[in-house]
């Protein structure tokens, strides 16, 4: 059975490769990451790419960048 690890992040640059390296350390490799980033200003696509490059051989890892939408009701 694969199993779907949804990960929402925003402005997460550093620490988001610690669940990273916690979810690739276990045991159980039938899996798929999915990253979703509401829209971070700071390295976060930089520092997860990176990781991409020199981890996920697999490609076990999506990553999935979406422009925060604000809606104000006033």
């Amino acid at each position: 059975m694969k199993i779907y690890i949804l990960m929402p992040t925003y402005n997460d640059s550093s620490t988001i490769v610690y669940s990273l390296d916690s979810i690739l350390s276990q045991s159980y490799k039938n899996y798929e990451i999915i990253i979703v980033d509401d829209g971070s200003t700071d390295d976060t696509k930089k520092v997860i790419n990176n990781y991409k490059k020199k981890y996920d051989k697999d490609n076990k890892i999506k990553y999935i960048y979406q422009k925060t939408r604000i809606n104000l009701m006033l």
